[in-house]
């Protein structure tokens, strides 16, 4: 099975869960002149089967993820490594695009003064900040191409 037939099976499992879980939870109380929709032991040891294949799925993938190499760029890392830094650079790209978004209130909610009550500098001018997010988005790309590659290069054991 490829990587991303893998991680395809763990979101099905996932939404599975979600519903098997409303159904145990619409069902546990049921009218005494009738039998419930569902029977609770059945959902629940469905529940337990299904997060058991979530979970081998997952130490599959992780395993993968370790045992496989990717190209990002001119660099070769293991794919572990690229998933975690794609998450990285994904993290850097909201909190400079959060720089260049500035309102005129503090992270505690207070109203700051305005440019007309008191001079103002950048720290870091918006040209720079601008600059430094599409060099993030470019590495983003690279990352999430590598990685996409490999989803579908990867073979997983499970």
């Amino acid at each position: 099975m490829k990587l991303f037939e893998t991680l395809a099976e763990v979101k099905t499992l996932k939404e599975r869960l979600v519903q098997l879980s409303n159904f145990r939870q619409s069902s546990i109380i049921y009218d005494a002149d009738s039998e419930p929709d569902f029977k609770y032991e059945e959902l629940s040891q469905q529940i337990d089967n299904t997060l058991e294949r979530i979970t081998e799925l997952k130490l599959a993938v992780e395993a993968a993820n370790l045992a496989h190499t990717v190209t990002v760029g001119r660099e070769e890392m293991p794919l572990a490594k690229a998933i975690l830094e794609l998450s990285n650079i994904r993290t850097k790209l909201t909190y400079t695009s959060n720089l260049l978004n500035l309102e005129k209130s503090d992270i505690f909610g207070r109203v700051r003064r305005t440019k007309e009550d008191v001079v103002q500098r950048w720290q870091k001018p918006p040209a720079e900040l601008l600059q430094l997010q599409g060099e993030y988005q470019m590495r983003k790309n690279l990352l999430d191409a590598a990685i996409q590659e490999a989803n579908h290069r990867v073979t997983v054991t499970v």
